[in-house]
């Protein structure tokens, strides 16, 4: 199959042995950690390189007692960039933090930034008028119902040329019903990259208007501090290959009553581009 995405095994969820690495021995540090160097236009995903999305992901790493990347959480999120973030962090190397004489394990913030290319008016003003082809809404609820579930209905309406692919991005330990998903999907170059929960919408659908439910779980007792959930629409059209991205990132807060859902204004909302060879 030829598209932005292709079809992969879905993530696995964090082992529960590395739960091990997190009771109140974690230490949130921010001095003394390794950064990752701003990432080139020519160096981020096909995706986002095709409809020129850049930004800073704000990743948090758990580095175990030897120094090494246990698991990675995204806290402020461009969608089609997380993946690499997270990766380039994953590959990092830390000091270990020193309590009493011991190693013990750690958390680290690590902003990673993916530079804008040259200004393009062109390249602008095509992308703003692609955006008027496609249209999504997302409701998802900012609280979980009494069962501990959240529920997310969206709608969309395309062009009859054009297919769509709805994915979820999530932290470690969430629950995701998949129910009429389609083959989970990625967003990094790497072939051996994991991928997320998909659903998929044909055009003679997008023409009339479609719509579907999603509904996920999160940990009660997860690892990282902060996190997001984030959803990407992809419109593409099959006959030139060119394609809508819309997106939607929302901030894993923690108050009294529990987990709330803040919509995170600094992702950005659509962008579009050219057709490129898919992977």
């Amino acid at each position: 199959m030829r598209g932005m995405l292709c079809p992969v095994m879905i993530r696995r969820l964090l082992p529960i042995f590395l739960l091990t690495l997190v009771p109140s021995l974690v230490h949130c540090t921010a001095s003394g950690a390794p950064t990752v160097p701003p990432i080139g236009p020519q160096d981020a995903p096909q995706i986002a390189r095709a409809t020129r999305v850049s930004g800073t992901v704000v990743v948090v790493a758990l580095v175990d007692e030897t120094g090494h990347v246990r698991a990675t959480a995204i806290v402020r999120s461009q969608p089609v960039l997380d993946d690499e973030a997270a990766a380039r962090v994953a590959a990092l190397s830390f000091a270990p933090l020193i309590e009493d004489g011991k190693p013990v394990a750690s958390l680290h913030t690590i902003p990673v930034t993916f530079t804008a290319p040259p200004p393009n008016g062109p390249a602008d003003t095509y992308s703003a008028s692609r955006c008027n082809d496609a249209t999504f809404a997302l409701d998802l609820d900012a609280r979980a119902d009494s069962s501990g579930q959240f529920n997310a209905r969206w709608t969309a309406r395309g062009l009859k040329s054009q297919e769509l692919y709805v994915v979820v991005l999530f932290p470690d330990g969430t629950e995701v019903d998949t129910t009429h998903s389609w083959y989970p999907q990625r967003f990094r170059d790497a072939k051996d990259t994991a991928g997320w929960p998909a659903w998929h919408r044909a055009g003679r659908e997008l023409r009339l208007g479609t719509s579907g439910l999603f509904s996920f779980r999160l940990p009660e007792t997860p690892w990282w501090r902060g996190g997001r959930i984030a959803v990407v629409a992809l419109f593409r059209d099959l006959f030139d290959g060119r394609f809508v991205l819309r997106q939607r990132s929302f901030r894993i807060e923690r108050d009294a009553v529990g987990p709330l859902l803040v919509g995170d204004p600094g992702t950005i909302a659509c962008a579009a581009g050219p057709s490129f060879e898919g992977r």
